[in-house]
């Protein structure tokens, strides 16, 4: 739409600030960079860049149900989706009252963090779960409890992305972080749903994942000591590599 390209802009530029103003241009090794860019019929000038969050803008690349805990890994993993564009829908599953309300009420400020960094406003779905943990605790050997609990978890996501038209569920898992993220149960939780599962943080480790809950704010409320329902009725370790037939 303009009779002069880019380069035009910084030769007629340059000369004004050359031979008007009296102001030497060096053109490699310049003291002040000015960025100039011109917009429709105005024109904006700037000689300072601040680095915003990058990715794309929340909502562009569809809608995801993320599973949240109040721990450091799945406030970061929906961070991180929606740095690609992704609208998340927030589900965390409390025991209350097997668990400390307070447990909720952190879930409720890391959503608040969360949402801080979305133009959409953001929905969060609490849902019991102590009646499916009793039932489990009623019927499986206590080292098989964990990938149990997290199947029927998925199951349960998977209805609340049907519902909401969501294309995929989100995880905060780390491989071979804990027992239940073995390469093996992460198989035998998995198949029990037949979305996408996505693990934006697989291949990171702890200390990768709390510097980026500091970057993002989630940090102070993350390290809070609360026990998630997932501790809840186990005795002694998890079995690090249940498979799909055990289950």
């Amino acid at each position: 739409k303009y009779p002069f390209t880019s380069h035009d802009i910084e030769v007629e530029v340059g000369r004004v600030i050359d031979k008007e103003l009296k102001i030497p241009v060096d053109l490699s090794n310049p003291e002040i960079n000015l960025a100039v860019e011109v917009v429709e019929n105005k024109t904006y000038m700037s000689v300072r860049r601040i680095e915003g969050l990058g990715g794309l803008p929340v909502g562009v690349s569809g809608k995801v149900v993320c599973l949240l805990s109040n721990g450091f890994d799945s406030p970061v993993a929906a961070l991180r989706m929606m740095k690609r564009g992704c609208e998340p829908i927030l589900v965390h599953f409390h025991s209350y009252p097997n668990t400390p309300k307070d447990a909720i009420e952190s879930v409720k400020k890391i959503v608040e963090i969360i949402s801080s960094y979305s133009p959409i406003p953001l929905k969060l779905l609490l849902i019991p779960f102590a009646e499916v943990q009793n039932f489990i605790v009623s019927k499986i050997p206590s080292p098989l409890r964990v990938v149990m609990y997290r199947r029927w978890m998925l199951w349960i996501a998977e209805q609340v992305a049907m519902k909401e038209r969501a294309h995929a569920l989100v995880t905060g898992d780390s491989v071979g972080q804990v027992a239940s993220q073995t390469i093996e149960n992460i198989e035998a939780v998995s198949e029990i749903v037949l979305l996408p599962i996505l693990r934006p943080l697989a291949g990171h480790d702890k200390e990768e994942i709390i510097n980026i809950s500091k970057f993002y704010g989630t940090y102070e409320i993350s390290k809070l000591p609360y026990d998630d329902c997932c501790s809840l009725f186990l005795q002694g370790s998890p079995k690090t590599k249940v498979s799909v037939a055990e289950i």
